[in-house]
């Protein structure tokens, strides 16, 4: 991806503002993803980051690693996925999810066949849905 989704900096900073944690999940690798949040001006944005796994691929792992650096529980936090696959991790993680469709790839459907606890369209009101969540 060669840019930020459209309005994806603005929510952070609109979330960031409000108090509210963020953390990042990602099977980039630590090299990579710093670049990448570098290039993108989204570095120091978030307050835990977990990169790519060694042990191999595990949202759900991932996603309790950064639950513990931010001593938060899983009923406290929403994770934002554009795949069927972080439904899924985030239901094994015991965490809310909302499924996002800003990418051209993203499927809908099968996101909505899934029931993520939220389901947004690029332009939609995500962070004032995150805020009246948490």
């Amino acid at each position: 991806c060669d840019a930020p989704f459209v309005g994806i900096k603005a929510l952070l900073t609109f979330l960031k503002e409000r108090g509210l944690k963020l953390g990042l999940v990602t099977g980039k690798g630590r090299k990579s993803l710093d670049s990448t949040l570098n290039r993108f001006g989204l570095d120091g944005i978030f307050d835990a980051v977990e990169p790519g796994d060694p042990e191999g691929p595990s949202k759900p792992r991932g996603i309790a690693r950064v639950l513990k650096a931010l001593k938060m529980k899983p009923h406290e936090a929403v994770y934002i996925g554009d795949a069927v696959s972080d439904i899924e991790a985030s239901r094994e993680a015991g965490v809310r999810v909302f499924a996002v469709t800003y990418a051209s790839t993203t499927d809908a459907q099968a996101l909505s066949a899934h029931l993520p606890d939220g389901l947004f369209d690029p332009g939609e009101k995500l962070g004032h849905a995150l805020i009246d969540v948490l």
